[in-house]
C-alpha cells in the first residue's frame, strides 16, 4: 500500500474535479494545483497550494512553463533511496497526480488556425503523466475523468492508500493516453506538411466492445479515429452492432459517399449486390434491390440522402440488418423504429474524410493512398464504334471499382444488372456476370459490360459478343490490347478504354 499524503491536480477538463478534490482534502491530503484548476478549488473553498508558490518559480511564457521544475518532477520520480537527496533539495514527495491534457484533438475539430492548434499541444501535462506512471511502484497517476469515482472508492477501501496492482493499471492507462496524444500530433504534422518518416503511428480511441467478431467465438472491439468517417455514427435504433455489421456498413458507406446523385447501395458480406442512381432515393432503392433481391436479404442499405417516409415504407417491407443515411425524417424514423432489431445509423456522408488506406498483415502494416479519383468524360478513350451515354459510362466504371477483382460488371443505365468478381480468372467472372444477366432476360444490347482491369486475351470479347453485348469499358494496358480492339471491331462492339485502372485486390 502507498499512502496518499500529497496530490498534484492540473486539469483542462474540470468535470468532477471539485468533488474529487473535496474528498482528498477531507481525508488530509495536501493539494498542489495550477492556473485555472487552482482558482476553481479556491472558489469552492478547497484549500490548495499553487505550484508556483511551492516551486518558488513563477508561471512563465503565458503559462507554457509552470510544472517543468525539479521540485515537481523530483516529487514524482522520487523513490525510497532518493529520500535524502530530496530532503537536501527541499523536494516533497507527490503521491498522486490527476492530470488531463490540453484538448489538442478537440481543437483540430474546431479550427484550422495553425497557431491555435500548436498552442494546444501539451508539454508539461504529458511530462508529469510519464514521470508518475514510470514511478508507479510509489506513485499513482489518474488521467481519465471516469476513474475519479473508482479512485474515491479505492481510497475509502484502503485507508486513503493505493495498491500496487491499482497503480500498475492506472500507469498502463496513462501510457496509452500519451501514446494516443502524441500519435494525433504526429498525424497532424504528417498530413499538413506531407512528412514521410520511417515511423508510422495510428491513433484510435473510443473503445467499444462488439457482440462478437466474424464468428461468435471471436471477441471483437471497435475504435474510431478523429471525428469523421463511419465510426462517428449515431445509432438511432436496433441492437448493438457486430464486427460484420460494421465491416459491411463500411463498404456500403464508402460506395454511397462516392456519388452526388441520389444513390442507394445494398451490401452483403462486404460486397455490393446492388448499386443504383436515380432522381430520388426511393427509385434508387428499388433499382438497387432489383439487382439481386435474394442476396439483399439480411444485407446493409446505405442511401446518401435523407430517408423520407416513402422510402421508409419500402425499406420496412424487407429484412435488413443496418440502414445508413445522413438523416431520417421524424415519420420515417418512427416507422423504422417499429423494427426493434433494425439498426439505424445516422452520420455525415463524406468519402474523402481519410486519404490513406491501411491493411494489417502478419507482423506489419501496408499503407496506400485511397483510390479517390473521380471518373469524368475525360477518363475515357473511344477505341472503336460509338461512345455509350456518358453518364451511364461514368456510373459503370465508378461502380466496378468497388467489386473484388477480377471484376466484371454489367449495368443498364445507372444501375446494377449483374456481376462476377473475386475469381482467379477474368473469363470466369465474365461467365458469371453474363449468365446472371441472361437469367434476368435483359437486353444485352442496351447494357454496358465493364471490367476493372484490362482484358488479357480477346476471348473475353468473343464471349461477350456471343451474349449480344454491344458496349464494353475496360482499362488499357494489356500487351494484347490491339488484339482486343480488333476483336471488338469484328463483333461490332463499342469499345472504350479507361485511362486509369481501379483494381480492388
Amino acid at each position: 500500500m502507498q499512502q496518499i499524503k500529497r496530490a498534484l491536480i492540473s486539469v483542462s477538463n474540470k468535470e468532477g474535479i471539485v468533488e474529487l478534490s473535496s474528498f482528498l482534502y477531507e481525508n488530509g491530503v495536501e493539494i498542489l494545483s495550477t492556473g485555472g484548476t487552482y482558482k476553481l478549488l479556491l472558489e469552492n473553498k478547497i484549500p490548495a497550494v499553487e505550484v508556483s508558490s511551492y516551486t518558488q518559480f513563477p508561471e512563465m511564457m503565458d503559462g507554457r512553463l509552470k510544472t517543468l521544475h525539479p521540485k515537481i518532477h523530483g516529487g514524482l520520480l522520487g523513490r525510497e533511496q532518493d529520500v535524502q537527496t530530496m530532503e537536501e533539495h527541499g523536494v516533497k514527495s507527490i503521491d498522486l497526480v490527476i492530470v488531463n491534457l490540453y484538448p489538442f484533438e478537440e481543437t483540430l475539430a474546431k479550427t484550422s488556425d495553425y497557431s491555435t492548434i500548436i498552442e494546444n499541444i501539451d508539454i508539461g501535462g504529458p511530462s508529469m503523466v510519464r514521470s508518475t506512471a514510470k514511478n508507479h511502484k510509489y506513485k499513482t497517476i489518474i488521467v481519465d475523468v471516469t476513474d475519479y469515482q473508482p479512485l474515491i472508492v479505492h481510497l475509502k477501501q484502503n485507508n486513503c492508500s493505493t495498491t500496487e496492482e491499482y497503480r500498475k493499471q492506472m500507469a498502463g492507462k496513462a501510457f496509452a493516453l500519451t501514446a494516443y496524444y502524441d500519435a494525433i500530433i504526429a498525424e497532424f504534422f504528417a498530413s499538413k506538411f506531407e512528412i514521410q518518416t520511417q515511423f508510422k503511428t495510428l491513433a484510435f480511441a473510443g473503445k467499444q466492445e462488439l457482440r462478437y467478431g466474424e464468428n461468435p467465438h471471436q471477441n471483437a472491439t471497435s475504435y474510431k479515429s478523429g471525428n469523421k468517417g463511419l465510426m462517428n455514427f449515431t445509432q438511432l435504433n436496433g441492437k448493438e452492432l457486430s464486427y460484420n455489421n460494421l465491416n459491411d456498413a463500411n463498404s456500403a458507406y464508402n460506395i454511397a459517399c462516392f456519388f452526388e446523385k441520389p444513390a442507394c447501395v445494398i451490401v452483403k458480406h462486404a460486397t455490393p449486390c446492388g448499386i443504383a442512381l436515380a432522381k430520388n432515393t426511393e427509385e434508387a432503392y428499388q433499382d438497387a434491390l432489383e439487382a439481386d433481391k435474394t442476396s439483399a436479404f439480411g444485407g446493409i442499405v446505405a442511401v446518401n440522402k435523407e430517408v423520407q417516409i416513402t422510402l421508409a415504407q419500402e425499406l420496412s417491407k424487407h429484412f435488413f440488418e443496418v440502414i445508413l443515411a445522413p438523416s431520417f425524417t421524424k415519420d420515417a424514423l418512427e416507422l423504422l423504429q417499429k423494427k426493434k432489431n433494425l439498426r439505424l445509423l445516422s452520420l455525415p456522408f463524406n468519402s474523402t474524410s481519410f486519404t490513406k488506406h491501411y491493411s494489417f498483415i502478419n507482423g506489419g502494416l501496408l499503407e496506400q493512398d485511397r483510390d479517390l479519383i473521380q471518373i469524368t468524360p475525360e477518363s475515357f478513350e473511344l477505341k472503336c464504334g460509338l461512345m455509350p451515354e456518358i453518364d451511364d459510362a461514368i456510373f459503370a466504371f465508378t461502380a466496378v471499382r468497388f467489386l473484388k477483382s477480377n471484376a466484371i460488371l454489367i449495368t443498364n443505365g445507372e444501375k446494377f444488372v449483374s456481376f462476377g468478381a473475386g475469381q482467379t480468372s477474368r473469363i470466369d467472372s465474365m461467365r458469371i456476370a453474363l449468365e446472371q444477366a441472361k437469367a434476368k432476360n435483359v437486353d444485352f444490347s442496351m447494357c454496358i459490360l465493364t471490367s476493372d482491369a484490362f482484358f488479357p486475351f480477346k476471348d473475353n470479347i468473343e464471349l461477350a459478343a456471343k451474349y449480344g453485348i454491344k458496349n464494353i469499358i475496360s482499362p488499357a494496358g494489356s500487351v494484347r490490347d490491339d488484339e482486343v480492339i480488333t476483336s471488338a471491331k469484328e463483333h461490332n462492339i463499342n469499345l472504350v478504354f479507361a485511362k486509369t485502372r481501379h483494381f480492388m485486390h
